[in-house]
Order: C-alpha cells, then sequence, then structure tokens
C-alpha cells in the first residue's frame, strides 16, 4: 500500500510547474484535457480559482524515481499564464506497480478519472499490454456477464486481473490490421469470454471464423453470426440504422451460434427479443 510521506501548502509558480511537469512521465498517465485546461486558466485569470492539489509518487521500487500522479493541468496552466497559486502539496512512497496505479486512481478530483483512465493504469502495473479498447471492452463484458453493471468504478477495476487470461485471448482475437469491428461489441465479448471457458480450443476456432468469414459454407453457424452481426448495430449506438439489436438478444444469438457448431447442426439464430431467459452455453 502506498504511504503519504509529507503534505504541504506552497506557492506554485511557473518555474516550480515547469520542474514538477518534467516528473509527468507516467506512462498511463491520459492526456491534456483542452476544454479542462482552458476552465482552469479562466479560473486563475479572474481570481476564482481556490487551492489546488499537486501529487507526487516516489518509486521505491525504482531507485526513489518521482512520477507526478495528480496535478498536470494546474501546472500546465500555471506554467502557461506565468501566474501563482496556491496548492496542497503531497508526496507518496510507491512500493510496487500496483501501489501506484492504485494511488492514481484514489485522485478523482476537479477533473473525473474515467474507467478508462484507471483501467490504464492498472493494465500496466498487470503488465497487459493490450489495447486501451480491448481492455474496456473485457471490463464491461465481465460486468455483464457477473451482473456488476451498477457497481462502483473501483469495483469494476479489479475484474481486469480476475479475467486477465480471458482478456488475453479476446485481445488475440481482435488482432492488429484485421477488420472485427462487429465482434467489438460488450454482448459479443461476453459470449468469447463464456465459450473460451467452455472450450478454449474450439472457442479460438469458432470466433476466427466468425471474425473473418473466410472458408465458411451458408449454413455454418458461424457465417450465420458474422452475416447478423455485420448488418445489426447495439440499440444507443449512435449511427442511423434500422437493424437495432438489444445486447440481450446479440449475446443469446452467439450463444445459438456456438451451441450450434458444438453439435454439428444448423441454426437461423431464432430467439425472441422479448425473452427474459438466454440459451445455455454447452
Amino acid at each position: 500500500m502506498y504511504k503519504l510521506l509529507n503534505r504541504k501548502l506552497k506557492k506554485l509558480d511557473e518555474y516550480e510547474a515547469n520542474e514538477l511537469l518534467d516528473f509527468n512521465t507516467y506512462e498511463a498517465q491520459r492526456g491534456i484535457k483542452p476544454k479542462h485546461l482552458k476552465m482552469l486558466k479562466n479560473e486563475i485569470t479572474n481570481g476564482t480559482f481556490l487551492d489546488g492539489n499537486v501529487a507526487i509518487a516516489v518509486l521505491k521500487y525504482d531507485n526513489d524515481r518521482k512520477i507526478m500522479v495528480n496535478g498536470q493541468h494546474q501546472c500546465t496552466a500555471v506554467r502557461d499564464l506565468s501566474f501563482e497559486i496556491i496548492v496542497n502539496y503531497q508526496e507518496y512512497e510507491c512500493c510496487s506497480p500496483e501501489d501506484l496505479a492504485l494511488l492514481y486512481q484514489r485522485f478523482d478530483n476537479h477533473q473525473s478519472r474515467t474507467l478508462s483512465d484507471c483501467l490504464s493504469t492498472e493494465a500496466l502495473a498487470l503488465g497487459i499490454e493490450w489495447k486501451r479498447n480491448v481492455i474496456r471492452l473485457v471490463v464491461s463484458a465481465a460486468a455483464y456477464k457477473d451482473g456488476l453493471g451498477n457497481v462502483p468504478k473501483v469495483e469494476k477495476i479489479k475484474l481486469l486481473k480476475r479475467y486477465i487470461k480471458h482478456g488475453g485471448f479476446i485481445n488475440h482475437i481482435m488482432k492488429d490490421g484485421i477488420s472485427c469491428k462487429h465482434i467489438k461489441r460488450t454482448a459479443v465479448v461476453r459470449a468469447m469470454i463464456e465459450t473460451y471457458e467452455k472450450q478454449k480450443e474450439l472457442s479460438d476456432l469458432f470466433w476466427v471464423k466468425v471474425r473473418d468469414g473466410v472458408g465458411l459454407a451458408e449454413t455454418d453457424p458461424e457465417l450465420r453470426l458474422r452475416n447478423y452481426l455485420m448488418n445489426y448495430i447495439p440499440s444507443g449506438t449512435f449511427m442511423n440504422s434500422t437493424k437495432i439489436s438489444s445486447d440481450g438478444e446479440m449475446y443469446a444469438k452467439c450463444i445459438l451460434a456456438w451451441n450450434a457448431r458444438r453439435k454439428g447442426v444448423r441454426t437461423n439464430l431464432a430467439y425472441h427479443p422479448t425473452s427474459k431467459e438466454f440459451p445455455r452455453v454447452i
């Protein structure tokens, strides 16, 4: 667990702000948000800015290297404006990458840190190198699978470690340079997770065929599912389309196609969208 080393109020001028920004090297740090930076600059120049908050992590596991975990927008604004503000300055000791990730996630004031922001730090601590959108998809699908859609952000972050093996499989399916937009959906990824748990080797073959559509007959379950996914979009997607499917219907059709492949039979993916029960994964 991280430990507070010192805390004090201090005046932050353009020179010290620039020096502190030299520590803004965390690989998982989010980028500067132009709108938030503009808002801060307006508040500082108008005299309405209250006290700020700047935090530095001292990495005991990396020769006491210092990393900024909070305050990049405030320091950037002060540096650019040549103004002076009062900040609550803190330094924390971190003994592991997990400590650093947890500390970063705890700073959620001023400009709220999104789930994606926090997942990036957690992924770095776990040594995960998947694309950011794959990380978010895995966690969203795991939350959907486990019925954790409305739990606090901190609980969803824990799912990344719990589903790290499943995520590695999904990242493998969604290789760079391969068109797979039709499977980059929460409902589909939930089905990937559950089929992976049932039969890893077959799941790999199945989802690669759904992804690529190569060497399939018209009656193959993989092609039936691929055609459906290529023509329907999830409800809530901001696109003009008359072919909309709920997450539940999309997930159910994925499982129907999988079950048909497991049985070696044909399927028309018949599922009534108002049904309250999903097919069981076999």
